[in-house]
């Protein structure tokens, strides 16, 4: 799911995926500013498999907050906390 952080919902792009419990997942999301719209792209897939060539969800706002960047946010009532292994792209 991708949304933007913001008092009133504005952006929303929402799609199912099929959670598999015991499976790590890798994530990958990264955003472009362009003609002053952002987009956002998504991948997930389990850490054994290899990358999939197509993004898993994505969507383009026209009105971008400027400031910040692009983080996951993870919201599991009852689970274990897990220890992030996230890290910087290349091009950061």
């Amino acid at each position: 799911r991708l949304v933007s952080w913001s008092g009133l919902p504005r952006v929303d792009e929402t799609t199912e995926f099929a959670w598999q419990a015991g499976t790590w997942y890798s994530l990958k999301l990264t955003s472009e500013m362009k003609g002053g719209k952002m987009t956002a792209k998504g991948k997930c897939w389990p850490r054994a498999e290899k990358e999939p060539p197509k993004g898993t969800v994505g969507l383009t706002d026209p009105y971008p907050n400027t400031d910040g960047r692009p983080a996951p946010y993870g919201h599991a009532p009852g689970a274990p906390r897990a220890r992030s292994a996230a890290r910087p792209g290349p091009d950061t």
